[in-house]
């Protein structure tokens, strides 16, 4: 104030340095999605594309070797239940694969007793429906190898349920000698 001052002469400055400074931070992020960019357009190198093909591939065919597996998994299982009810419990009941099969010895436990043959006409019916499932299996289709898996599921509850109601049949069967109850164990 009160000073003269002549034509271009500078009478104040900015601190541009922390505008420089952004200034050149903001170039470089641009550079460097530049560089990214001009990556993609180029696509990627062929041993890249190669490991990815690779990878997917591998995916693929392990994916196709578990669907392939399933209709041998499920025969393995069906048979292991078909003989766990139907020839190593066949000694456990009278008329076994009829509508009214009953225990070959007496149990105090009678609610056991009732819901064991009961869940006998029970794993039967189970039994027969997926020996059906089996046959009829559509093996190319995806969609029909994930519902006999989920079907699979409830034929096999179905049959736990039979062995633990037999298990407590026995525990409760007091006509039973203690090699027999060894043996059926």
């Amino acid at each position: 104030l009160g000073e003269q001052v002549y034509a271009w002469q500078v009478l104040a400055g900015l601190n541009t340095r922390d505008l420089a400074a952004g200034l050149r931070q903001a170039q470089a992020d641009v550079d460097a999605q530049q560089a990214k960019l001009d990556g993609l357009k180029a696509g990627s190198r062929p041993e890249d594309m190669a490991i990815s093909q690779a990878a997917l591939d591998k995916a693929k065919q392990d994916l196709a070797n578990m669907y392939s597996g399933i209709i041998d998994t499920s025969i393995e299982s069906y048979t292991k239940a078909n003989d766990a009810v139907r020839t190593q419990l066949e000694q456990f009941f009278s008329g076994g694969e009829t509508q009214g099969p009953k225990l070959t010895y007496i149990v105090a436990n009678f609610q056991a007793q009732t819901d064991s043959e009961t869940e006998r006409i029970m794993a039967t019916v189970a039994l027969n429906t997926w020996q059906d499932k089996l046959t009829n299996i559509n093996k190319s289709s995806d969609a029909d190898l994930e519902t006999l898996l989920q079907n699979e599921i409830s034929y096999l509850a179905a049959i736990r349920q039979l062995l633990n109601n037999i298990s407590k049949t026995l525990d409760s069967a007091p006509s039973l000698s203690a090699s027999t109850l060894n043996t059926y164990k």
